[in-house]
């Protein structure tokens, strides 16, 4: 049984999806800061899964292909949220997801039978998504729980360009670690 923790921690996380999503557009402040625990919770076992399963000797082709795919669930289900109330604008969260779900059916059907490996840049933009939503629900929950001049002035930092040119970054990143991945499977590698 605890060999299954890494599988049991990446399995949460795919499923604290949906209900992030559907408490954090609950219009409940309270159901909205449960939202973000959840959302904090199932960040974490991201690092944990990996780390136990290789410390546990237990890594898998199955853990390999489930880690990132649940990350994707959870970061879309992020992302879509943030399109609905507007946050981020739907074309960036679009070239994300086909980025995202490019890589995963790349990884599934294995052209050539290459391996994929995980590029510096797909890392960085992993992180740098992840810092991103962790920064808006900060500042989201605490406009929900503040009030007056403070709340006002979060509002007006999460509807700002800040936040939009952060995103065009997190998604220029997101386009240029898919070509690294197109380029990686489809350029015959020479040895020197």
């Amino acid at each position: 049984m605890i060999n299954k923790i890494p599988n049991i921690l990446t399995f949460f996380r795919a499923l604290a999806a949906p209900f992030f999503f559907v408490l954090f557009l609950s219009n409940n402040r309270d159901l909205i800061l449960l939202a973000a625990i959840i959302f904090v919770l199932a960040a974490i076992t991201d690092f944990f899964d990996g780390y136990l399963a290789r410390k546990m000797n237990v890594t898998s082709e199955w853990g390999a292909f489930a880690d990132p795919l649940a990350d994707k669930f959870l970061t879309t289900s992020v992302f879509i949220a943030f399109v609905i109330i507007k946050i981020v604008p739907l074309w960036m969260v679009a070239i994300i997801l086909l980025r995202d779900f490019s890589t995963t059916f790349l990884r599934l059907v294995k052209i050539s039978n290459r391996k994929i490996r995980t590029s510096l840049t797909a890392k960085f933009k992993t992180s740098l998504q992840m810092i991103f939503i962790f920064v808006i629900l900060f500042l989201y929950i605490s406009g929900l729980f503040l009030n007056g001049s403070i709340a006002i002035t979060l509002r007006n930092i999460i509807f700002s360009d800040y936040v939009y040119y952060s995103m065009l970054l997190i998604t220029i990143i997101s386009l240029v670690s898919l070509i690294e991945y197109v380029y990686q499977l489809l350029i015959p590698k020479t040895d020197a």
